[in-house]
């Protein structure tokens, strides 16, 4: 006999008594499998003392009952798995939020950085302009006429009292 073949004994003794031809087969594989000898010893006890239980009739709404409790588990587990996510996504909040203030504070701080800086460009240009201007073209058309006087040479008193 085969293992299934003993399955199926073992399976037909939690319902019903075995019949002979079903008793002389069991035997011959416990005989042949004595590993197999305590493990249906205790079967066979706990398949006893169920059937010395008396029965208990079943309310008429006991399946209806069942299939709602176990809507109420899935729903138990879903709502679970809803909190579940909303704690995780919790649980990045903080490092989304300093995140955001650190570029909120780089952002501030260049354009603190490009203010200060094209202040700083103002006032050189304020500084530039109020600086002497150029002269006016006229002035140079006698520049090097102007320019010459100061390169001349010193004066000559001997010439100066021939002049008188």
């Amino acid at each position: 006999m085969n293992d299934s073949a003993y399955h199926r004994l073992q399976e037909a003794s939690w319902r019903r008594k075995l019949g002979t031809a079903e008793k002389e087969q069991l035997q011959a594989h416990l005989n042949a499998h004595s590993e197999a000898r305590q493990e249906w010893e205790s079967d066979a006890g706990l398949t006893d003392l169920l059937n010395q239980l008396p029965n208990v009739p079943v309310s008429s709404n006991f399946t209806a009952r069942v299939l709602q409790e176990i809507n109420r588990e899935q729903l138990k587990a879903g709502t679970l798995r809803r909190r579940v996510a909303w704690h995780h996504a919790i649980r990045w909040f903080p490092r989304a939020a300093l995140a955001l203030v650190v570029a909120g504070a780089m952002f501030l701080s260049f354009r603190q950085y490009q203010l200060s800086t094209r202040s700083q460009i103002a006032h050189s240009v304020a500084a530039v302009s109020t600086m002497a201007t150029l002269p006016r073209m006229e002035w140079l058309q006698n520049f090097d006429a102007i320019n010459r006087l100061t390169q001349a040479t010193p004066m000559d008193d001997e010439l100066l009292a021939l002049l008188k």
